[in-house]
């Protein structure tokens, strides 16, 4: 039984007929257009204590917004005011009316980068330093104007502990200030103390729409780290496991996977990689595309992954963009058992996919060259052009 947005019965154009071994309407297996919180899947639900979705504007219509669950670490009465300046109740708004510092310590962070985000406007000067260790850095400075803006600051500290100080010159206002602990690039704002409610979905009876011996899973994704080069940890946009005896969400017992591998200190690669596992846990091999050749100043990227296996081997092609950026990798491979369950932005713990995600489907078969292209050049839903609109 197929079960999503678009039902088996579903019309499909000419032009979309005449491409693969199966019709595509056909061959989908799930598809999440992302315009609602009302999941289209029985088997679909959030992962988050609030288990609840939050949508932002999409590709098309709406989209689901996936982040790591983690708090904002400001403290509303953890600020240290000198000088001209003044704190809202709440602890996410400073005014500065002259010449002052603010500044708040942290402690019990996982290391590596840690993002002091916020948005000011106003008429003078904001540096931001850290102090760690017994030793005082310089981080970032700006020259505020009268037009809001946002501001990132990346803070790395000698350790898991440390100070960051806002030193303000001139009619200055900040307001959503937010400490994400763990990461270098901004996410979406949650209040001092808050904690954001969804960082992924989990997918029951993943062997209803995966097969792992082939198939294709696109999406749209809009997430900073394919902007420009960033730092701080892993994220992830899908994971399939079928390991029955690991429970936990580790490399173990991953199926099938995708994540981003970004580095904690200056100087490390970082790169876009997909793992597939057989039932040895070590055949399958993947594709690894290095980051650099994923940067596009364009929000949105169309996203397409095809398996196929064959003779012993299983071919892995990621595909970005309509086929602009192509990487292809084929190894030995023993299939193994069907897959359990799967995650949608999130592997494991806060491993989350931190950004947006859209127009998500599943099929049967691999995508040929030529529908990807049809799919990313239409500027349509996947629904619409299915219903060849």
């Amino acid at each position: 039984m197929r079960i999503g947005m678009l039902a088996a019965g579903l019309a499909v154009s000419a032009e979309m007929m005449l491409y693969g071994s199966e019709p595509l309407g056909k061959a989908l297996k799930l598809y999440l257009d992302c315009d609602n919180t009302t999941l289209p899947c029985k088997d679909l639900r959030p992962i988050a204590s609030q288990r609840t979705i939050r949508l932002a504007e999409g590709r098309f219509g709406q989209a689901y917004r996936l982040e790591r669950t983690t708090r904002n670490r400001i403290d509303p009465k953890g600020w240290i005011l000198d000088g001209a300046v003044k704190n809202s109740t709440d602890g996410s708004i400073l005014e500065f009316t002259g010449n002052g510092t603010a500044a708040q310590a942290f402690f019990d962070l996982p290391g590596g980068p840690n993002a002091l985000s916020f948005r000011c406007s106003g008429n003078g000067k904001l540096i931001v330093k850290t102090r760690s260790a017994g030793q005082e850095k310089q981080v970032a400075e700006w020259t505020v104007s009268p037009q809001e803006r946002s501001g990132l600051a990346v803070l790395d500290f000698n350790g898991n502990e440390g100070v960051a100080v806002l030193e303000a010159s001139g009619q200055l206002k900040l307001s959503e200030i937010m400490l994400d602990a763990g990461i270098g690039y901004p996410v979406s704002y949650v209040a001092p103390g808050q904690q954001r409610p969804c960082d992924g979905l989990r997918l029951d009876h993943a062997d209803r729409y995966f097969d792992l011996r082939q198939g294709s899973f696109i999406c749209w994704l809009n997430a900073p780290w394919l902007q420009k080069e960033t730092c701080g940890g892993a994220t992830s946009f899908l994971n399939i496991l079928s390991s029955p005896a690991v429970r936990k969400y580790n490399s173990d017992n991953i199926a099938l996977g995708v994540w981003n591998s970004m580095p904690r200190t200056p100087g490390e690669k970082s790169y876009l990689a997909v793992m597939m596992k057989d039932e040895t846990g070590r055949g399958g091999g993947g594709v690894t595309a290095p980051e650099s050749e994923l940067f596009d100043p364009a929000p949105w990227r169309h996203v397409v992954l095809n398996w196929q296996y064959a003779d012993g081997k299983m071919t892995v092609e990621l595909i970005l963009d309509g086929g602009r950026k192509r990487f292809k990798n084929t190894a030995g491979y023993v299939p193994g058992p069907k897959p359990l369950y799967g995650h949608i932005g999130l592997v494991y713990d806060q491993v989350a996919l931190n950004g947006l995600i859209d127009e998500i489907a599943v099929f049967s078969r691999t995508l040929t060259e030529d529908e990807i292209k049809t799919i990313y050049s239409s500027d349509k839903p996947l629904k619409e052009l299915l219903e060849g609109k």
